[in-house]
């Protein structure tokens, strides 16, 4: 359920557009390695810092690791840097640029909706399906 957090809004604070599904995923179900593969041709795996590495379509690589407050820290090629914190909802804020912040929350589907109208839900697959504002 923890990775389930960071697939809903790794997207969204990470920059896959500026909906749920402008430029990012439709969906994600788990794969060999531990993480999940995503419908945009995005994957993660587990790494050696406890976080992920997500690959995504072009050669570019995001890592996260976990931080001192219940979140992750992601690490983008080029220096930029994002962080997430454990929230009163049961979710995560996100720390993005230009001093914005997204909260998550669970919903009643085994998601998450986010403060700007993105949600999820539970999959077949074992992933989520996303859905924008």
């Amino acid at each position: 359920m923890k990775h389930g957090l960071i697939v809903l809004t790794f997207g969204l604070a990470l920059g896959w557009g500026t909906s749920v599904l402008a430029q990012g995923p439709a969906w994600s179900r788990p794969n060999i390695f531990g993480g999940y593969d995503y419908s945009d041709g995005t994957s993660s795996r587990r790494n050696i810092f406890g976080g992920y590495d997500y690959y995504k379509p072009g050669g570019q690589t995001i890592t996260s690791r976990p931080n001192i407050h219940g979140g992750y820290d992601y690490y983008k090629p080029g220096g930029s840097s994002y962080s997430s914190r454990r929230n009163i909802f049961g979710g995560y804020d996100y720390h993005v640029p230009g001093g914005r912040t997204i909260t998550t929350r669970p919903n009643i589907f085994g998601g998450f909706n986010d403060n700007r109208g993105g949600s999820s839900r539970r999959n077949i697959f074992g992933g989520y399906d996303y859905y924008g504002r």
